[in-house]
């Protein structure tokens, strides 16, 4: 059970997490009506000053690229022009119950680099954790967990 409270009139309510579908939840408050909006598990956060992008994560590989005329699966679109097109994956795997997200530059032009600014290098995967960010371009990737 998660509890939470109404944004507008601070009415506390639960939330029974093992009958949620969906990582994004909208709950209305009883109390005032209000539509409360509530994140379950974990999503990618991109910052840049064009947009701040908030995607939920799940198993297999995400790419993160400038906008192509391509149309690519899995594929998450970030608005700066020093992003390549195809320029990193994130990749969420599931072993003995355990989830390992991990980021691998993909040759891009400009480089991914690590909180550290050490540049990765190009396909080879680094862990990705809560509290690290990577840059691409001019963005800030991170992982948000609700």
């Amino acid at each position: 059970m998660k509890y939470f409270k109404c944004g507008k009139c601070q009415t506390p309510f639960k939330v029974d997490e093992s009958k949620i579908k969906s990582p994004i939840v909208s709950i209305v408050c009883a109390s005032c009506n209000t539509k409360n909006t509530l994140k379950f598990g974990a999503f990618i956060l991109v910052q840049n000053k064009e947009e701040n992008i908030e995607v939920p994560i799940k198993k297999g590989e995400v790419i993160l690229g400038r906008k192509s005329t391509n149309n690519f699966e899995n594929y998450l679109y970030i608005n700066d022009k020093f992003v390549s097109r195809k320029h990193a994956v994130i990749e969420v795997k599931e072993l003995n119950g355990k989830v390992s997200i991990s980021m691998k530059d993909l040759d891009s032009t400009n480089g991914t680099f690590d909180k550290s600014k050490t540049k990765l290098k190009p396909g080879v995967p680094v862990g990705f954790l809560k509290e690290d960010y990577f840059i691409v371009g001019l963005s800030k990737v991170s992982l948000k967990i609700y």
